[in-house]
C-alpha cells in the first residue's frame, strides 16, 4: 500500500493482470489496449495513460455533480432497462444449460485448476439472487476528439429528455489505487447475442488450453477468482447488439472480494 492506505502494483504485477485479463475477459482486454492507444501518445507509461469518456446528462444533473464532486451510480433494478442484467444472465445460461459446452467448459479449465470452473460456476448460481439485487453501476461513452466540437448526436438525442444537455468530457487513469480497493471496476460493455456469447466463451476456453502452464503458477484459487470476475462481468457488461452504438463503459460496483468471503 501507499501513504495514503490505497493498493499499489508492481510493473510485474501490472504485467499479469494485463495477461489474466486477456485470458478471462479477451473483449476487454482488446477494448481496453485499443482504447488507450488511441487516446495517449506511444510509449505513454501505464501509471500516465488516461483515456476519455463522456457523460451525457441534464444541465441540471451536471451542476448536482460537479458541486458534490459525485457521479451517483445506480443500482441495476432500477435503471431504465431494469432487465439489462438479465439480459447477461440469460445468455450465459443459454451457454451453459447444453451439457456438452459445460463439459468441455470444466475439462479444459481442470487442466490448470481442477475442480474450481464448477467451483465458481456452482458459487455464481448460489449468489446470483444476491447479485441480481446488489450490482451498483454507473455508465458514460467513449469519447474521441473528433467529437470535442459537437459531441454524438445518437446520445444528445438519448438523453436528458426536454430539458437542456450537457455532455461532461473527463479522463479516467488506466489504474486507480482508490478504485481497487472499493473492489470498484471499470471495463466496456460487451454487445452481444447468442452466437457471439458462444464465440466469446470459446475464446476464452482457447486462451485457458493455451495458458494452462501460466494459469496453474496462479494458483487455483486466483484461476477460481477469475472465473468467477468472469462470470459477474457477463451479467454487468453484456448488453443487447441493438445498443452498441452507445459504446458505453460501466463503472461496476458488486466487491467480488465480498462475495466470495
Amino acid at each position: 500500500m501507499n501513504a495514503d492506505g490505497l493498493l499499489t502494483r508492481t510493473p510485474e504485477q501490472f504485467a499479469t493482470l494485463i495477461r489474466l485479463e486477456a485470458i478471462f475477459l479477451p473483449h476487454t482486454r482488446a477494448k481496453r489496449a485499443s482504447k488507450l492507444a488511441a487516446d495517449n501518445p506511444p510509449g505513454t507509461p501505464l501509471h500516465a495513460a488516461v483515456s476519455r469518456f463522456v457523460h451525457y446528462t441534464s444541465a441540471d444533473a451536471a451542476l448536482r455533480i460537479i458541486e458534490s464532486k459525485r457521479l451517483w451510480m445506480r443500482n441495476t433494478t432500477s435503471m431504465s432497462d431494469f432487465r439489462e442484467v438479465e439480459h447477461g444472465f440469460e445468455l450465459l445460461h443459454s451457454f451453459f444449460s447444453d451439457e456438452a459446452r459445460l463439459k468441455r467448459f470444466y475439462d479444459v479449465c481442470d487442466t490448470c485448476a481442477p475442480g474450481k470452473a464448477k467451483e465458481a460456476v456452482d458459487l455464481f448460481n448460489s449468489w446470483w439472487n444476491k447479485i441480481r439485487f446488489d450490482i451498483y453501476v454507473t455508465s458514460v461513452s467513449e469519447h474521441d476528439r473528433s467529437e470535442d466540437q459537437y459531441g454524438r448526436l445518437s446520445m444528445w438525442r438519448a438523453f436528458g429528455g426536454g430539458q437542456p444537455r450537457v455532455a461532461m468530457i473527463f479522463a479516467v487513469p488506466w489504474f486507480s489505487g482508490a478504485a481497487d480497493a472499493m473492489g470498484l471496476s471499470f471495463n466496456p460493455a460487451i454487445y452481444l447475442g447468442h452466437d457471439g456469447t458462444h464465440t466469446l466463451m470459446q475464446s476464452v476456453m482457447d486462451n485457458i488450453a493455451r495458458e494452462r502452464d501460466f494459469l496453474r503458477e496462479q494458483g487455483p484459487e486466483e484461476v477460481k477468482n477469475w472465473l468467477f470476475n468472469m462470470l459477474l462481468s457477463g451479467v454487468a457488461c453484456v448488453k443487447h447488439e441493438g445498443f452498441a452504438e452507445e459504446r458505453e463503459w460501466r463503472g461496476v460496483l458488486a466487491d467480488q472480494r465480498r462475495i466470495l468471503a
